[in-house]
């Protein structure tokens, strides 16, 4: 997640090529999971889970990832995302209430199993 000062800057950074996708969780490679980041940052992340914090400081570009993930392919992405991340309990796709999952799901992956956290400053 890296140098970008907006959402957007880092999606259309990535789509120039000036920048790489990275994995928030490995191991999966759906549309909600591959966010734009920097070359520098994403090395550093290596196989690391982003803590609940470094997610909460980097929202809006997350969410903006999403917002052109799930416009560009819309059936998918919510359909990864409710397989995925937060189940089919919630009537539609919610980014903010997704945001809570992925930062839940991080913060497991981290303290029940074991996984290298990465806190991006």
């Amino acid at each position: 997640m890296g140098k970008y000062t907006t959402g957007r800057q880092a999606v259309k950074s990535l789509r120039r090529g000036s920048s790489e996708s990275s994995r928030c969780i490995r191991l999966n490679n759906n549309l909600w999971n591959l966010l734009p980041s920097c070359k520098k940052c994403n090395s550093a992340k290596s196989d690391s889970i982003p803590t609940p914090e470094t997610i909460e400081k980097h929202k809006d570009r997350i969410l903006a990832s999403w917002q052109l993930e799930q416009t560009d392919h819309p059936e998918a992405f919510e359909q990864e995302v409710r397989y995925d991340l937060v189940g089919f309990e919630e009537p539609a796709f919610v980014a903010e209430t997704s945001l809570e999952y992925l930062s839940a799901r991080c913060d497991f992956l981290i303290q029940e199993r074991g996984y290298d956290s990465w806190d991006k400053k």
